[in-house]
C-alpha cells in the first residue's frame, strides 16, 4: 500500500504531464540597469506566449514561487539550473536576458534540459522600440515552443522593426512593375466560332508570320500599380499583346486573396477591364519577279495590304498565381488567368504572366520595372 501511495505521489509530481507534454518552468529574465518591475512584465508575457503555443505545460507563477520560496531568479550555469528543476520537478527550463543599448532592447532567451544539463535551444532577437517588444516576445515563445530560430518563423504580420530596415518590408504598400508572357487562345469565343488572333492562311509560312496570319499565341509587355497588405492585393494593369499586325490590349483592375503569409505565397482571384485590338482578316498581294544576268540570281518582292479589323469589348478574368521573396525589397510574381472577351469570334484567352516588383523598405511607393 505505501508503494502505491508513493508511486501515485511520484506520478502527481512527475515532469511528463498526462497528456504527454513536457513540464517547462519560467525563470525570471535577467537585466543589467533595467527595472525589476520590466522584468517581471517580460518573463509574464513569454510564460503567457509559450504556454498559449500547446506545446509545453507550464508551471504556474504561483507554483514556482511557493516552491522556490519566492525566488523565480536563477543564476549560474545549466548545472545550477538543473538542480533548480530538480527540486520543482520540471524537464525543461527558460531563462533570458535584456540587454539595452540605446533604444533599443536585444532579447535572449535559452531553453534547458534537467536531464542533460545542456542548453537544447537558444536564440535572440531586437525590439527596437517597445511597441515592438510584444512582437519580439510572441516571435522568442513561438521559436522555444517550436526549438527553430525565430528568423525562420517570420512573416508580413510578425515583422519587428528592427528586422524591417535591411531587407523586410511593412504588411501595406504600394508600388508598381512589369510583366512579360504570352497569351494563348484557349476554349470558344462570344457569339461566333473564334478563328484566333488572326485567321489568314496563305501557304507561305514567311509570309503568315508577317502579316499575322493563323496566329495561336501572342507574347506580351505590361505595367501594373499594386496595393498590397497581409492577405489581399488590388491590381491596376495594362498588357500589350502583339504579333505581326495584329494586337491584343486589356486594361482593368484585379483582386486577389493570399492564402499564406510566407515568402511564397500562393493567392486566387479574378477581375474586370476591357480588352482593344486589332486582327487580320484580309490581304491582297502584289507578285514581282526578276533575274540578274550578271550574277544569275532571282529578286522576288511581295508587298502586303492588310484588312485589320477592329474591336473593343468588356473582359473578365479569373485566375492565380504565386508571389516570391514577399518580405524583400524584391517580389517575383508568376500569375495564370483565363481571360473571357466578349467580342464575337475573339477567343478567349489562357494568360502566363511573368512580372518583377520593387519595394523600397521604409517607403511607401516606389518605381516599378
Amino acid at each position: 500500500m505505501l508503494i502505491l501511495l508513493s508511486l501515485l505521489l511520484f506520478l502527481g509530481n512527475c515532469p511528463k504531464c498526462p497528456e504527454g507534454k513536457i513540464k517547462v518552468a519560467i525563470f525570471e529574465v535577467s537585466g543589467a540597469g533595467i527595472e525589476k518591475e520590466f522584468l517581471t512584465t517580460i518573463s509574464d508575457l513569454l510564460r503567457i506566449d509559450l504556454e498559449d503555443c500547446g506545446e509545453y505545460i507550464v508551471m504556474s507563477k504561483e507554483d514556482m514561487m511557493g516552491a522556490l520560496n519566492g525566488n523565480l531568479s536563477v543564476s549560474g550555469g545549466t548545472e545550477e539550473v538543473s538542480k533548480v528543476c530538480e527540486k520543482i520537478k520540471v524537464s525543461y527550463a527558460v531563462t533570458g536576458n535584456i540587454v539595452k543599448l540605446g533604444n533599443k532592447l536585444i532579447i535572449s532567451v535559452a531553453l534547458i534540459d534537467r536531464w542533460d544539463k545542456i542548453r537544447i535551444f537558444e536564440d535572440r532577437l531586437t525590439a527596437s522600440n517597445m511597441e515592438d517588444l510584444e512582437t519580439t516576445i510572441k516571435r522568442l515563445a513561438e521559436a522555444l515552443c517550436k526549438q527553430k530560430k525565430a528568423s525562420e518563423n517570420v512573416t508580413v504580420d510578425n515583422v519587428t522593426e528592427a528586422e524591417a530596415k535591411p531587407k523586410l518590408r511593412r504588411t501595406s504598400f504600394s508600388t508598381g512593375g512589369g510583366v512579360v508572357g504570352y497569351i494563348f487562345p484557349v476554349g470558344g469565343s462570344f457569339g461566333k466560332e473564334g478563328k484566333g488572333y488572326s485567321y489568314i492562311y496563305s501557304g507561305d509560312s514567311n509570309r503568315d508570320e508577317i502579316i499575322g496570319g493563323d496566329i495561336t499565341q501572342m507574347p506580351g509587355l505590361g505595367m501594373f500599380y499594386i496595393y498590397e497588405t497581409s492577405y489581399w492585393m488590388g491590381e491596376v494593369a495594362g498588357t500589350w499583346h502583339f504579333k505581326g499586325q495584329s494586337y491584343l490590349l486589356d486594361i482593368g483592375f484585379s483582386g486577389y486573396r493570399f492564402t499564406s503569409l510566407q515568402d511564397v505565397s500562393p493567392f486566387i482571384g479574378g477581375g474586370l477591364g476591357m480588352a482593344l485590338g486589332s486582327r487580320i482578316t484580309g490581304v491582297d498581294s502584289n507578285y514581282s519577279y526578276s533575274y540578274n544576268y550578271l550574277d544569275s540570281t532571282y529578286d522576288t518582292t511581295y508587298y502586303y495590304y492588310t484588312n485589320p479589323e477592329s474591336f473593343n469589348a468588356l473582359l473578365v478574368s479569373f485566375g492565380g498565381g504565386v508571389e516570391f521573396f514577399r518580405t524583400y525589397d524584391f517580389h517575383f510574381l508568376l500569375n495564370v488567368k483565363y481571360n473571357i472577351i466578349f467580342a464575337e469570334g475573339i477567343p478567349n484567352g489562357l494568360s502566363v504572366y511573368f512580372g518583377l516588383i520593387y519595394k523600397k523598405s521604409g517607403e511607401s511607393n516606389c518605381c516599378g520595372f
